[in-house]
């Protein structure tokens, strides 16, 4: 923008003189200084009179000016520039001065000039000189003049007539201040990611110039070449990179006035190569040996399959089934063994692409008898063990002391542990710890004093997740005697205990919510919810208004189950709270429940309820295009269902067409309306049982039912439901903006909110859920048809997620969600779930599986 600065006034400069330059400008011609005297550049000046106070007069005479005689003289004054900055741009110069001629002889006139950096220049039209002071101003412009440090300004004025007297000369100076602000960058991407190549992309609000730094540390250490081209979107390749590696980088882009702006630290993981490399089996050991069983154990750095082969030779003979869930610490249990035997065994872990890993041969001994000191070792692979003769009279296990951890609950993933054991006759021979109360152990090697009667000991844990850890230590003598430390409970509480998604049952059905996200229970009946979570939880129950639920963890699984009774009618929520060692709890909604009550099957006439009515369901199978009764025992029900006391029998049924037959002696049987259910429904209607006609002789006390000529009348929908208001809907509302989020996806590649543009979906899934596994093909086949979507995996690792991916043969986009928070945020309430978005804002919410069909119908809405 342009400034006005005035720059220089004679009447406040304080020297009282303005004094031509000698090096610059082109002064010349016949100047008088006051009084009459010639002047030359190191004598002429303008006296102020300061006594005056009057602007552009002179009250006191000739005694402050300087005369111009001669036409075509010029004078220049210098300028103080000082307060303009440096490099800032002068686009004009206006030029004031006081002036009176001499003598009334014509012509009395002049001109403005300016001269810079010793290029000068007189402007504007002839200023003529009157009688009295007076003051005219001229600018001289446009100018493009860049002001550095040595910039040289100067004005003054030429003579085009004669006898000219100047008493104040002054200047204003319009200009440009210099750009001191460095660019906004924007929008950065790391994109097109190889194994060994990225396009890293962003945007600037001004046109600058490109450059990344990157490397595996936040200190970079490697940087592109400087792309000089000034551009508002940038593009930088980077190549060369390692496989499977995360990189850190930040962009760098400097203006066309050497200011330079610098991002935040961002990452991108290159993709994987091919992986060729077995897992790394360790820590091969045989726990629990008993005298027909062993349990084997072993880590390996990767995920991976669990086998073990077994028999009585280095030939084996023997091998347990292929356990396909990917781990890193195997635990294989041993049956059917020969006491007082020696097996050898070895173990076999394959990961996800197949890479196959088999230990050394190993052995152990089932118990029949104690092992002799040599076999010892054998039995405890991998713990430090000194050999000495047994003592016979000693039957007194080594005293052991376990120091507690020094923070607990810890926020550590490890934890080091001391402790002291002593021996009364023997020594100490070897060492253990457990990390699951005497379950399982492993080899204590950082030992001081063993073979001696005191020594002491320490041990860190492997890496843990959250939870709570019994933690004992066993110390063995030379006698086989073995002492146990008290058991110290170690609590790790990383994160807190959090819910991911979660699915309700009703035997084997899953049970989809509606539309408003509630699922329908029959009132007096049972569902089992299953759900996962994180961080430890080592309590988690399900609260129904004032009753609670406890459920119980699963470590084969990995997941929390339990039931939940429902006696009250009406809508109710249904929560959940999760408490870990360290006392955290969180409080997340699950969802809504429509408790209603089962149908009735009544007298027709008297309106009063029919005991034992039985109640057929029928369903039809469309492999065979016939009805069939229904099969309720797969689902923990009834068919047919005997009515109670007070008439009533209840069925909840999956999706299908169905009819109800009612028959009940002395009354005709009636059927319901054919009813086709799209999700799994309540069957609850109201039977109204005409009685059969009849004869009856009263002199033999004898009633004879007519045959039921006119039985299988049919009934229409009469539903049997509790007086309520339908409930609010518990899923996000439509038109609401999704909740914000940044996941990795499979690659590494981070995807937020934010760049979810145009109309596409997200579903929400867990690898454990079985209605996720029928969506599963069917995303697959969306996929290619370039349909724009995302999974969100809840509480998954990436690795099991590939590996989920793999072994269906599905391919579409998935994104990590491993702490599960999405699932309050979205407020998920069963697996799948669906959101439909156009730019950020929600357009449809669909419960459980959809097919293809569903799918794309969701994204025209």
């Amino acid at each position: 923008m342009g400034l006005l600065i005035p720059l220089l006034n004679v009447q406040a400069d304080t020297t009282g003189t303005l004094r031509p330059i000698a090096d610059g400008g082109d002064d010349n011609g016949y100047f008088k200084n006051t009084g009459g005297t010639l002047c030359t550049t190191t004598n002429c000046y303008l006296e102020v009179d300061e006594s005056s106070g009057a602007d552009c007069t002179n009250s006191d005479g000739n005694s402050s000016y300087v005369e111009a005689k001669d036409t075509g003289s010029r004078i220049t004054f210098d300028v103080s520039e000082s307060s303009i900055p440096d490099n800032s741009t002068i686009t004009a110069m206006a030029v004031t001065a006081c002036h009176i001629y001499k003598k009334a002889a014509a012509p009395n006139t002049f001109k403005m000039r300016r001269c810079i950096n010793g290029a000068c220049e007189s402007f504007g039209p002839d200023i003529t000189a009157g009688a009295t002071y007076a003051e005219t101003t001229k600018t001289n412009s446009p100018l493009s003049v860049t002001k550095t440090s040595s910039t040289d300004i100067e004005i003054g004025i030429e003579i085009t007539g004669t006898e000219i007297r100047i008493s104040q000369i002054s200047a204003v100076i319009t200009y440009t201040p210099p750009d001191t602000t460095p660019p906004v960058i924007t929008n950065i991407q790391a994109s097109d990611i190889t194994q060994t190549t990225a396009k890293i992309t962003w945007t600037t609000d001004e046109p600058a110039t490109s450059q990344v730094e990157y490397g595996k540390t936040t200190s970079y250490g490697s940087q592109t070449s400087l792309d000089p081209d000034l551009v508002t979107s940038h593009t930088v390749n980077l190549s060369s990179l390692e496989a499977g590696t995360l990189y850190h980088y930040r962009v760098k882009s400097k203006d066309a006035n050497n200011n330079l702006a610098t991002s935040s630290d961002k990452t991108f993981t290159t993709e994987a190569g091919p992986d060729t490399t077995p897992p790394v089996i360790s820590s091969i050991q045989a726990q629990n040996i008993s005298q027909t069983g062993a349990t084997t154990t072993w880590n390996t750095d990767e995920p991976a399959t669990s086998q073990v082969e077994y028999g009585t030779t280095t030939a084996y003979g023997n091998s347990t089934a292929i356990n396909s869930s990917l781990v890193t610490f195997h635990s294989v249990g041993l049956s059917g063994l020969t006491a007082d035997t020696t097996y050898h065994y070895r173990v076999k872990s394959k990961d996800a692409n197949n890479n196959l890993a088999t230990s050394g041969d190993k052995t152990f001994t089932t118990s029949g008898k104690p092992l002799p000191p040599e076999e010892v070792e054998k039995a405890l692979p991998g713990t430090p063990k000194v050999e000495a003769p047994k003592i016979e009279a000693d039957k007194t296990p080594p005293k052991v002391s376990l120091d507690p951890p020094s923070i607990n609950p810890t926020k550590s993933a490890t934890t080091t542990f001391s402790g002291r054991t002593t021996e009364k006759m023997g020594i100490v021979s070897a060492l253990q710890f457990s990390l699951n109360g005497g379950k399982s152990w492993h080899p204590i090697k950082e030992i001081k004093g063993l073979g001696k009667k005191k020594a002491s000991f320490t041990f860190t844990t492997p890496y843990l997740v959250d939870g709570n850890y019994e933690v004992v230590v066993r110390a063995f003598d030379n006698s086989d005697n073995i002492g146990l430390s008290p058991v110290r409970v170690l609590v790790v509480d990383v994160l807190p205990p959090l819910v991911g998604g979660h699915i309700a049952t009703l035997g084997p059905q899953v049970l989809t919510p509606d539309k408003g996200g509630f699922v329908t229970a029959l009132v007096g009946s049972e569902q089992k919810i299953i759900l996962s979570a994180v961080g430890g939880p080592t309590k988690v129950k399900i609260l129904l208004g004032e009753e609670t639920f406890p459920l119980a963890y699963s470590s084969d699984i990995r997941l929390w189950s339990g039931n939940v009774r429902f006696a009250e009618l009406g809508a109710h929520d249904l929560r959940v709270v999760a408490e870990d060692g360290a006392g955290n709890k969180t409080d997340r909604f699950l969802g809504g429940v429509w408790v209603q009550p089962g149908g009735e099957v009544l007298d027709g006439e008297a309106g009063k309820p029919i005991e034992k009515a039985e109640v057929y369901l029928y369903f039809f199978e469309e492999v065979t295009k016939s009805w069939v009764l229904w099969d309720a025992a797969s689902f923990g029900l009834k068919n047919p269902y005997l009515t109670d006391k007070k008439g009533q029998y209840s069925f909840f049924v999956p999706p299908g067409r169905y009819y109800l037959s009612v028959s009940a002696p002395g009354y005709r049987t009636v059927t319901s309306e054919i009813v086709e259910l799209e999700r799994g429904s309540l069957l609850g209607y109201i039977f109204r049982l005409p009685p059969r006609p009849y004869i009856a002789i009263p002199f033999f006390g004898i009633t004879i039912h007519l045959p039921a000529f006119l039985d299988f009348l049919v009934a229409g929908k009469e539903s049997v439901g509790p007086s309520v208001t339908v409930p609010e809907p518990k899923t996000l509302k439509l038109g609401d903006k999704i909740p914000s989020f940044t996941l990795s996806d499979l690659k590494g590649k981070q995807i937020s909110s934010e760049d979810l543009k145009g109309r596409l979906f997200l579903t929400f899934g867990s690898v454990w859920s079985p209605t996720f596994f029928e969506q599963a093909p069917i995303l697959s086949a969306v996929a290619k048809k370039k349909v724009s979507f995302y999974v969100v995996f809840l509480q998954e690792k990436a690795s099991a997620v590939e590996t989920f991916l793999k072994r269906g043969g599905y391919s579409f986009p998935s994104l990590i969600d491993k702490t599960g928070v999405l699932a309050q945020s979205y407020k998920v309430l069963t697996l799948p779930q669906h959101f439909f978005i156009e730019n950020g804002i929600i357009r449809a919410v669909e419960m459980g599986v959809l097919d293809e069909a569903g799918l794309l119908e969701g994204l025209q809405r």
